[in-house]
C-alpha cells in the first residue's frame, strides 16, 4: 500500500534527514574533545496518542548510539508505542525504527540536558470492527530530556518525545538505562 506524502511533510522529512546527515560533520568540527564512544540502552514509559481516550499505554524502546563528542551524538533504535483504543471499536498499534541526532548541553560531569530530532518509520496498524489497515510512513520525531551519568559506564535518561504520525501524533515519556562502552 503506497500512500501519498504531502508537500510540507516532504520538506520536513528532507530538512530532518539533512540535519541528521550533517551532524557528524559538525561534531568533528567541534572543539578538540573527541570522545567517540558507542552506547546502548533501553527502557520504557507511557505513550499518549492524540486521538485516543486519554489513557497512556505502556511503551518500550531500545537504541544504539554513537557519541561524537560531549555535545553531539547520533542514535538509532526501535520503539513500540503500544496499542491505543480510539473512537469506540478502533485500536491503533504503532511500532518501528527511528534515527535521531542529539545535542547535549553539559551542565556538569554527571548531568546533561539534551534536545533531539530525527525521523521514524513506524508501522501503524489500525483495527476496526469492519476493516483493518497498515501504513508505514517516514515522519519527523523530536524531543527533550536529561541524562544522569552514574559512573563511567552507566547512565539514566529521562525524556519526552513526540512522534509525528500522519493522522495523529503520539507522545512518549520514558525512563531509560544507558550503558557506555568507554
Amino acid at each position: 500500500m503506497h500512500m501519498q506524502v504531502n508537500r510540507p511533510c516532504k520538506r520536513t522529512i528532507r530538512a530532518t534527514l539533512a540535519l541528521a546527515l550533517t551532524v557528524p560533520f559538525i561534531a568533528f568540527a567541534a572543539d578538540g574533545d573527541t570522545m567517540n564512544h558507542v552506547y546502548v540502552g533501553g527502557g520504557g514509559g507511557k505513550s499518549q496518542n492524540q486521538e485516543t481516550d486519554g489513557n497512556g499505554k505502556t511503551s518500550g524502546k531500545a537504541f544504539l548510539g554513537y557519541e561524537f563528542n560531549k555535545a553531539v551524538s547520533l542514535e538509532a533504535g526501535y520503539v513500540d508505542l503500544g496499542k491505543h483504543d480510539s473512537r469506540g471499536s478502533t485500536t491503533v498499534r504503532e511500532r518501528g525504527p527511528f534515527i535521531e541526532a542529539m545535542v547535549y548541553f553539559t551542565a556538569s560531569e554527571s548531568f546533561s540536558p539534551f534536545l533531539k530530532g530525527g525521523v521514524h518509520r513506524l508501522n501503524v496498524e489500525t483495527h476496526t470492527s469492519g476493516a483493518d489497515s497498515k501504513a508505514r510512513n517516514t515522519d519527523p520525531a523530536w524531543g527533550a530530556g536529561f541524562n544522569f551519568n552514574i559512573g563511567k559506564h552507566m547512565g539514566l535518561r529521562f525524556e519526552w518525545e513526540r512522534f509525528n504520525i500522519r493522522n495523529h501524533d503520539t507522545d512518549l515519556v520514558s525512563a531509560n538505562i544507558v550503558h557506555y562502552f568507554r
